[in-house]
This record gives structure tokens, C-alpha cells and sequence, in this order.
């Protein structure tokens, strides 16, 4: 898969537990670094979340986001084109139920950029003339809109930063849910 001229590699776990051959698709994004080799502490956590019948994608993209995918703003987008291809590829497609809403949970930069796809799902305005929003489809739409909800882990401070988070004003997150957890020394 390529956005925004990038190839999104991902890895997928799915178990033998799983109750039906179609399971909701779940995506968990990773921090800053962790994109590359370093994406095997997220295996342990992707593999437990596939044992409830998920079929979870972790994208191995944006590797070294403060140098890739536009400092980490474009990291959603990434996410986003994901999201959009794993259903109706050839493989894919015979284990994702794509009638089921699909979860996003991101950790530091991911859960950032987990918010951010919330936003956009949301809020009409919410990236209205950047650049980033160009490289949207309609079938891209279409993926947001099933968005059911979002976690982010340790991301909080990240969106309240522009380097992070290009449409402050407009960030407005009113109908997906979302779960967000932190800490006072985040």
C-alpha cells in the first residue's frame, strides 16, 4: 500500500480463537520509532487483542516519524489508507467483517494520530485547507465513516502542539468514542 508516497508495510495477528472465519478489523498504531524492527514490542499486546476474534494491523510506515510522513502529521493518513485497503484485499477480505465499526488504539504518536482520524470522521472542517486533506478519496471517506471508536494512549499533549496537530481550531471529536489515557507526567 503507498499514501502519501510512502509504503505502509504492516503485520496482522489473527488466532485460531477466533469464533467466525469474518472478524471486526482493529488497527493499533505505534509511537514515534517504532515503526521499524522496534514494532515487535507492540507483537505481545497485537496478538492478545486478535485472541478476542479481532483482526488486528499494526503499520510498520512512518518508522521515524519526526523525519517521515511530514514529522508524524501525516502518520493518520497513513493509518487511514490502511484501513481503507485491508478489507477489500484479496486475502484480507475472506477474514475482515467489514459490516462491523472498526477501533483504532494508538500509542504516544498513534494514539495521536487515532484522535486525529476521530477528528476528521467528525468535524467537516477539521483540516479544511491543509494539504493532507488532498490526499483523502472518497473511499477513504467511506472507511472514516465506519470508524466506531478510537483509544489513545499517552497522546494528549501531542495535539495541543502544531508540529503534531496542523487544524487546532477545528480539532473537534463529538461522535466517535473515544477513550484516552494518560497521566500527570505525560
Amino acid at each position: 500500500v503507498t499514501a502519501h508516497g510512502n509504503s505502509i508495510n504492516t503485520t496482522a495477528s489473527i488466532t485460531e480463537a477466533t469464533p467466525s472465519p469474518r472478524v471486526p478489523l482493529q488497527l493499533l498504531m505505534h509511537a514515534d520509532f517504532s515503526g521499524s524492527f522496534l514494532s515487535m514490542v507492540y507483537f505481545p499486546l497485537q496478538e492478545r487483542m486478535s485472541s478476542f476474534g479481532f483482526v488486528v494491523a499494526l503499520p510498520l510506515s512512518c518508522a521515524w516519524t519526526p523525519h517521515q510522513c511530514e514529522g508524524g502529521n501525516a502518520y493518520f493518513l497513513e493509518a487511514l489508507k490502511l484501513l481503507t485497503f485491508l478489507p477489500g484485499a484479496r486475502w484480507w477480505q475472506e477474514l475482515i467483517d467489514d459490516t462491523i465499526p472498526i477501533a483504532v488504539a494508538g500509542h504516544s504518536t498513534g494514539g495521536g494520530a487515532a484522535l486525529m482520524l476521530a477528528a476528521l470522521r467528525d468535524s467537516p472542517n477539521y483540516l479544511k485547507g491543509s494539504t493532507l486533506l488532498d490526499n483523502i478519496t472518497n473511499d477513504d471517506r467511506a472507511t472514516l465513516a465506519r470508524l466506531g471508536a478510537v483509544i489513545s494512549y499517552h497522546a494528549t499533549d501531542m495535539l495541543m502542539v502544531d508540529k503534531w496537530n496542523p487544524d487546532k481550531t477545528h480539532f473537534t471529536v463529538s461522535e466517535t468514542a473515544v477513550m484516552i489515557i494518560t497521566g500527570t507526567k505525560d
